[in-house]
């Protein structure tokens, strides 16, 4: 009787039963034992796992009107969560609560963390195909190919390309405009001189990114960073990527 009362009460609290038994504070057990004027096993957990469990949920659920989630739910949450991304912007622990808060609402017992996180997964990914999408719908092509030129070896760009002085293999346009400035010197003005005019050559619109949370700005930024060439070769593509839209958010300046 203890362990169905719990498993109610938790349910009634968060919407949601409980998945590793963790999640049940002591005291909670204290307290509905309390109220059942029943005394509590030292460490007592309700069961989770096992036929009787599955009946207790399945009687939980009815009595709360609730129903577990299909996969029709799934893809209509998945819909509905893509929605808020505008607003709360990839932030997985975020939109996890999100999910939970609907599903609550619609009355569905929330997908399995593994499901409900595949959920979240499957959203974002969406939602950077449509912000990739959307940013290289408004480049033109000039600009486009401007944007893949600094993926290219710094070559007849520059007059004078830094890269061309060691001897070696020469980097991607990409990592000279990220590198370092070094001591401020006659030199190093001239070469972030020569960097802000390449940059200002590439003719990204000024309101490009207008809308953009901030910190998504930064995600994808970071994003870039991880993904940035290593020597002449290019920045590595996923399958299905856009490229010039992430190249974007990490040219200096933006």
């Amino acid at each position: 009787m203890l362990g169905f009362a719990v498993l109610l009460a938790f349910f009634r609290n968060q919407g949601r039963f409980p998945r590793p038994a963790s999640e049940i504070e002591p005291l909670f057990v204290a307290e509905i034992a309390q109220q059942l004027a029943i005394a509590a096993p030292s460490g007592f957990a309700p069961g989770l796992a096992g036929r009787t469990a599955e009946r207790h949920r399945a009687e939980i659920r009815a009595l709360a009107g609730f129903r577990e989630a299909s996969v029709a739910d799934a893809a209509l949450l998945e819909d509905w969560l893509g929605d808020q991304m505008a607003a709360v912007g990839a932030v997985p622990d975020q939109l996890v609560t999100l999910l939970q808060t609907r599903c609550r609402a619609l009355s569905i017992e929330p997908p399995a963390a593994d499901r409900t996180d595949r959920i979240v997964r499957a959203t974002i990914r969406a939602h950077d195909e449509r912000f990739c999408a959307g940013v290289l719908d408004r480049l033109v092509p000039a600009t486009r190919e401007r944007l893949e030129t600094l993926l290219r070896p710094a070559g007849n760009e520059l007059e004078d390309p830094p890269s061309a002085q060691s001897g070696g293999m020469v980097p991607a346009l990409l990592l000279w405009l990220r590198g370092d400035p070094g001591k401020p010197s006659l030199a190093s003005v001239q070469d972030a001189l020569a960097k802000l005019e390449l940059i200002r050559g590439i003719g990204l619109p000024a309101d490009l990114f207008d809308g953009v949370l901030p910190h998504e700005l930064e995600r994808y930024r970071r994003h870039v960073a991880a993904e940035a060439p290593t020597s002449c070769a290019a920045i590595p593509r996923r399958p299905g990527s856009h490229g010039s839209p992430l190249l974007d958010t990490s040219t200096p300046g933006r």
